[in-house]
C-alpha cells in the first residue's frame, strides 16, 4: 500500500541526499550518462524513420519538393544529435521499493526523498520544463512520436520555395516560422529540437516498466543560461544542472500549502532506507531536514527486510 500518493520519491545515496538539500535545488543529469542504454533512441528511432520515408516520397515530386527536404534534413540532423542538451531528474511513484533500494543501499544505507507533485509542478512551470509520467508501451511510443513528427513535416509541405535558391539553406530552414499546437510561430530548428527531446526523454524501454518513473525534464538549448556541474558517478563523471525548488532557493519557503506541519500529504519527507542501523540513519534524515527545511517535514522506515 502506497502511504504517501500525492507524493514522488527520489532514491538516492546518502550524499545525493545532502547536495540536493544543500543546494535547494533538484539535480538533473544529462541523459547520455543514464543506465537505460537506449535513453532518448526509442523516439529517434522511429522519428528516423519516418523522416527518411517521407524524404524518399518527396524526392519522386520534383524541383519544389527537394527544396522542402532540406528541412526534412534538417530534422534528420536534430534526430542525430549525438549528445542533446536533455537533462532529466528521475522519481517514482513507488515509496518503498526493493530494487530500487538494492541500487542504492550499497554499504552505506539510502534515502527517497519524497516530494509532493504539486510541488513539482510548481519547478517545472517555472523554470521552463516538464514535470511527466514516463510512458513504457511501445505502441504508444509509435503513436506520440509519429503525430509529432508528422505535425511537423505538415509545417514543411505548405512552405513555398524562394525564386531564388538562398545561398544558406540551412540559414533559411533556421529562421523559418513554425506552427504547433503548443506555440505558434517559433523558429522551425529549435521548436523541434525541443518538441522532440521532451518527448524522447518522457519514453523507456518496457524492461524499466517496474521502476514506475516520473521525470523532471529540462531540455537546454542557445537561449537557455543554465550552469552545467559535474558530480562523480558510479562509472565517470556525470553532468548535471540544478533546478530549483523555489525562486528564492530555500526550502524553507515553501508555499503553505506544502509545508503543513504533521500533514505528510502536504510536505517533503524522507522514506529511510534498509540499512544496518535503521533508527541512526532516521536519526541523522531528521536532522538534515530540520537544518535545511526546517519543522514542516516528516520521516518514516523502509519495511523491506532487506540488508546488503
Amino acid at each position: 500500500m502506497n502511504r504517501y500518493p500525492e507524493h514522488v520519491f527520489h532514491y538516492t545515496t546518502p550524499a545525493g541526499l545532502l547536495g540536493i538539500l544543500r543546494s535547494r535545488a533538484i539535480w538533473a543529469a544529462q541523459t547520455g550518462f543514464l543506465n537505460d542504454l537506449t535513453e532518448l533512441r526509442v523516439a529517434t528511432d522511429i522519428a528516423l524513420a519516418e523522416i527518411d520515408r517521407c524524404a524518399a516520397e518527396w524526392q519522386r515530386k520534383g524541383p519544389a519538393w527537394e527544396f522542402r527536404r532540406q528541412g526534412l534534413q534538417a530534422m534528420r540532423q536534430i534526430a542525430e544529435t549525438p549528445h542533446p542538451m536533455v537533462f532529466v531528474a528521475s522519481l517514482s511513484r513507488l515509496e518503498d521499493d526493493l530494487s530500487q533500494w538494492r541500487g542504492y543501499c550499497r554499504g552505506t544505507g539510502g534515502y527517497a526523498l519524497a516530494i509532493p507533485r504539486a510541488l513539482l509542478q510548481r519547478v517545472a512551470d517555472a523554470n521552463g520544463c516538464e514535470f511527466v509520467e514516463c510512458i513504457y508501451d511501445p505502441g504508444e511510443h509509435q503513436r506520440l512520436v509519429l503525430a509529432l513528427v508528422r505535425e511537423f513535416i505538415a509545417n514543411l509541405e505548405q512552405v513555398e520555395p524562394p525564386a531564388e535558391q538562398p545561398a544558406d539553406a540551412s540559414a533559411f530552414w533556421a529562421r523559418r516560422g513554425v506552427s504547433t499546437r503548443r506555440r505558434e510561430q517559433r523558429d522551425f530548428y529549435p521548436e523541434f529540437y525541443r518538441s522532440l527531446w521532451r518527448l524522447a526523454a518522457r519514453l523507456k524501454h518496457p524492461a524499466f516498466e517496474h521502476e514506475a518513473e516520473w521525470r523532471l525534464i529540462a531540455v537546454l538549448d542557445g537561449d537557455t543560461r543554465a550552469e552545467i556541474m559535474l558530480r562523480e558517478g558510479s562509472q565517470t563523471l556525470v553532468p548535471y544542472v540544478e533546478i530549483p525548488i523555489t525562486g528564492e532557493r530555500n526550502l524553507s519557503k515553501l508555499p503553505p500549502d506544502l509545508c503543513v506541519d504533521g500533514d505528510p500529504n502536504a510536505s517533503l519527507g524522507i522514506v529511510v532506507g534498509p540499512s544496518a542501523d535503521v533508527h541512526a540513519s532516521r536519526t541523522a534524515a531528521e536532522l538534515v531536514l530540520r537544518r535545511y527545511i526546517g519543522e514542516h517535514c516528516w520521516t518514516a522506515e523502509s519495511e523491506v527486510p532487506y540488508r546488503d
